[in-house]
């Protein structure tokens, strides 16, 4: 098997042997270097065809990229029959939990995958209170990965309108949101993001939106959105989100798309559609997906909504809830109407989204949506949930968008749909009770590589690591990342792209990946053979523009 040769420059001898293990003679004038990653196919993140060649790196740089010639290096990758490729970007990605923990900043499971940079925020999460507070946790502790952040439209509102979030905002309300999205981008975030279907956000009008957006033009920032009611209005959501850009005059993300639940199968081919009408219109839209026809994970028991005077935090005691029936019905109430917050998991997907994926007990059920099971009992969605959580003694994993795997190769094979994991880090001791993880944390950059380019040539080599690198760093601004060139930023993979595979699954979704020989994050490797170093080599990277906004 291929593996990683990495050798520290002790001395002359030590170089001497090195030199001769290749069969050449390295000249004491030769250039010296820090790391040399030596007879990889380079995969250069433009898209272009690999070429073998060596990559130097010195300090935190990329210093020479061609053909072979002799070197001495301090370090030697040896990367025969390997690939090397930019450092995968996840332009979506919620471990910002991670750089507040001692245990978990590393971001391991994103960094054995590839992943050098993640981009957190999305959905509208971050005030530019909490970027700063993350900032200072990156300046005390380091990351594992790189960082960049979206400011987040949800925790603005949340701090301007507090507990009246059921309204639009008043013009002094508004004018504190759109100075909260303009200190966001002054700290370096890379555009503003929303989660409108999600609480407070799907209180907001579009008009709200427009005006915060627009806050972002100036630093040449970019919209991204989790959009309003992907389950049962896809195409008037996007469109919605389109039309938000327009309007600002900036580029837009349509995030993790997909095509969630039986109802909208087939719909990509019209969703596509409209994004290529916005982009002949002059609109700049792109998307990210993951590569699993399932959307976030959650236990049953967490669909539905529980009142908080019953203070159940216990399977047992939600069990013994549901049976009776006075607090059953108060239980119905909360979930279909969403509560004092207006959101609920099962009313935001509905029942013909949620898709049965582990049901240990009742193993017939696996693989269904909760329609078909309340179809089969001739009961709703709502007493098809009950009857399934009554029934099991053990854990019954859903998504709450289950959808088909043509659609999720047909926006794969578009050129602006790019690849991110909307994964989050474990933190240990901080799992919310009945919540289960999705496998594409672990798994999602070599999942795409395996699967999807090895064994079933959906996508080319060259497009596929276009997509997970030169594609968002071209989207969000990233002037020196994203792709192997002198000068840029050494963030790099080495992989061997015949074992390159995702391990994780729905009941084990920590398993990490195989075939990641070495990872560089700053010139710095943070994975060798597949185990990382405990090298904490991640920056901040705040948006190209965002130190000097840009004049009307």
């Amino acid at each position: 098997m291929p593996h990683l040769a990495v050798r520290a420059r002790r001395s002359a001898l030590a170089l001497a042997l090195a030199a001769l293990s290749v069969g050449s003679t390295v000249a004491a004038n030769a250039p010296r270097v820090d790391v040399l990653i030596r007879d990889g196919l380079i995969v250069d993140g433009t898209g272009s065809t690999g070429q073998l060649g060596d990559v130097e790196i010195v300090g935190d740089r990329i210093a020479y990229v061609g053909p072979h010639r002799a070197t001495r290096a301090h370090q030697v990758v040896d990367a025969q029959g390997m690939v090397i490729a930019p450092g995968f970007i996840d332009i979506h990605n919620h471990s910002d939990a991670a750089l507040l923990s001692a245990q978990a900043f590393l971001n391991e499971s994103f960094l054995r995958q590839g992943v050098t940079t993640v981009v957190l925020g999305p959905d509208g999460e971050l005030s530019p209170q909490d970027i700063a507070e993350r900032l200072l946790a990156l300046g005390r502790r380091g990351a594992g990965t790189n960082v960049a952040f979206y400011v987040g439209h949800n925790g603005i509102r949340t701090e301007v309108l507090g507990a009246e979030q059921n309204r639009a905002p008043s013009g002094l309300e508004l004018a504190r949101m759109e100075r909260g999205v303009r200190e966001g981008m002054q700290l370096g975030a890379v555009g503003l993001s929303s989660g409108l279907m999600y609480s407070p956000g799907l209180f907001s009008e579009t008009d709200e939106l427009i005006a915060l957006a627009r806050q972002v033009a100036p630093f040449g920032g970019v919209y991204s959105t989790h959009v309003r009611d992907p389950h049962h209005g896809l195409l008037q959501s996007d469109w919605e989100a389109i039309e938000i850009a327009r309007q600002a005059g900036i580029a837009v993300n349509l995030t993790h798309l997909s095509t969630p639940g039986k109802h909208n199968r087939g719909l990509m081919r019209a969703v596509i559609d409209l994004v290529e009408s916005a982009r002949q219109a002059g609109v700049e839209v792109v998307a990210d997906q993951y590569p699993y026809a399932a959307v976030a994970t959650k236990q049953l028991w967490s669909v539905l909504n529980y009142p908080p005077e019953f203070a159940l935090d216990t399977r047992d005691g939600i069990r013994a809830a549901l049976r009776e029936p006075a607090k059953r019905a108060r239980i119905r109430q909360e979930t279909l109407s969403g509560g004092a917050s207006g959101f609920s998991q099962y009313k935001a997907s509905g029942p013909s989204s949620i898709l049965i994926l582990s049901c240990p007990d009742l193993p017939a059920y696996e693989g269904r949506f909760i329609s078909d099971v309340a179809a089969q009992h001739q009961v709703d969605g709502f007493e098809a949930v009950a009857y399934l959580l009554e029934s099991s003694r053990t854990d019954i994993i859903v998504s709450m968008g289950g959808f088909y795997e043509e659609d999720l190769r047909r926006l794969m094979r578009q050129p602006w749909a790019m690849i991110a994991s909307d994964g989050f880090a474990p933190v240990p001791g901080t799992t919310a009770l009945f919540a289960s993880a999705h496998p594409r944390a672990a798994g999602t950059f070599a999942r795409v590589l395996g699967k999807y380019v090895r064994e079933e040539a959906v996508l080319t080599l060259e497009e596929a690591i276009r997509k997970a690198t030169g594609a968002p760093a071209a989207f969000l601004k990233l002037k020196d990342r994203g792709s192997i060139a002198a000068g840029h930023a050494a963030d790099l993979v080495i992989f061997d792209p015949q074992r390159i595979a995702d391990r994780a699954t729905w009941s084990e979704p920590d398993l990490p990946a195989l075939g990641m020989i070495a990872v560089l994050v700053n010139g710095r490797i943070v994975v060798r053979n597949g185990v990382v170093t405990g090298v904490a080599a991640g920056r901040f990277l705040p948006r190209a523009e965002a130190a000097r906004p840009l004049r009307h």
